[in-house]
């Protein structure tokens, strides 16, 4: 949809582009803004922003937990398992090891 604003007084349009030839040249024309092509903004990092649970949700991963979380280290060329391994690992996997449902 195409919406017509008045410009101010004293502002003057000339030559063709104010519009189509039957409207007055005091009118300009705003074209609806179509969705940005560039990339999203990226979520806030892990280690920036605040731990949602409360301290007494919180819990220590399991040795299971733990081993997959080295694993994916491993495979990820890491000598330690860093903050994002231990979140899927906390996320993805049960204490006892099996994968969440």
């Amino acid at each position: 949809m195409i919406r017509a604003c008045p410009l101010p007084s004293g502002s003057h349009r000339s030559g063709r582009g104010a519009g189509a030839g039957n409207q007055p040249p005091s009118m300009v024309f705003h074209m609806p803004t179509t969705p940005s092509r560039a990339h999203p903004k990226p979520k806030t990092k892990p280690w920036t922003r605040p731990n949602p649970k409360p301290q007494s949700a919180r819990s220590h991963l399991s040795t299971a937990q733990k081993d997959a979380a080295q694993q994916r280290a491993d495979e990820a060329g890491r000598r330690y398992p860093n903050l994002v391994d231990n979140m899927w690992a906390s996320r993805h996997l049960a204490k006892d090891g099996s994968p969440k449902v």
